[in-house]
This record gives C-alpha cells, structure tokens and sequence, in this order.
C-alpha cells in the first residue's frame, strides 16, 4: 500500500445508533486507515472492527488520548496512548465506547469521508 493515499470503500450503513447524521439503509464513503489512525481525529466518524462479534461499527470519535471521559461508575477516566472513545449520535440506542470502553486504534480501520442518503441510491449500484 506504500504511496496510496485513498483506499475508497463503500459501506451500507444497519441500524440507528448514527442518526440525526447517518441513517438505517444510509450509504457511506470511507477511506481505509492504513497506518495507525494518526490521520483520524476529534468528531471524525469512523468504522471499527469488533473481532469477537464479526461485525463492523460506524460512530463519532468523542475523545482522543490524554482526553478524560466518564464511566458508568462516574469515576473518570483518561484515555491513553492509542485510545479513542467512540458514540454513536443517537445516545439513547447506539452500543459504543459507553458499553465496551476505549476503542485501541488498530481496531479503527476506516474513516467516512462521505454520506450518501438513502434517497440518493438510485445513483448508485445497489451492492458494492
């Protein structure tokens, strides 16, 4: 992958956990992560891989290393190197960082560079 600067994908966005940005049956455009997240971000929307589960996550990154950020428990927390704190918008359903802690950023694999609206999907194939 030496010297590529984008690796496009596109992504079919499951469930509710993004909205009022992202919603079920949205389609995104993101770019695959090929170092250590350094690229990514504070706000930047990612695609983290849960290995257990065989499944992929789209959320907001809300706090980044030597960042503190409240557990269930109140007791605070700080964020250490190579740690994020990923939420999903929509807090009253979105299973994220809340539930599972910090996210190490070689789970990070992606970054959304782009949303496409379900209503815009005639332009485009209807898989990937």
């Amino acid at each position: 992958y030496a010297g590529l600067r984008y690796m496009p994908f596109f992504e079919r966005v499951s469930g509710d956990s993004m909205c009022p940005t992202i919603h079920n049956g949205d389609r995104v455009i993101t770019n695959l992560v090929l170092l250590p997240p350094a690229r990514v971000g504070l706000d930047d929307i990612v695609v983290m891989e849960v290995y257990e589960k065989n499944r992929r996550y789209i959320k907001r990154v809300v706090a980044v290393e030597g960042m503190v950020v409240p557990l269930h428990s109140g007791a605070p927390y700080c964020l250490r190197k190579g740690e994020y704190w990923l939420e999903g918008d929509n807090k009253c359903i979105s299973y994220d960082s809340r539930d599972f802690g910090p996210v190490p950023g070689e789970r990070i694999i992606e970054k959304v560079i782009k949303i496409l609206c379900a209503h815009d999907k005639q332009e485009f194939p209807q898989e990937f």
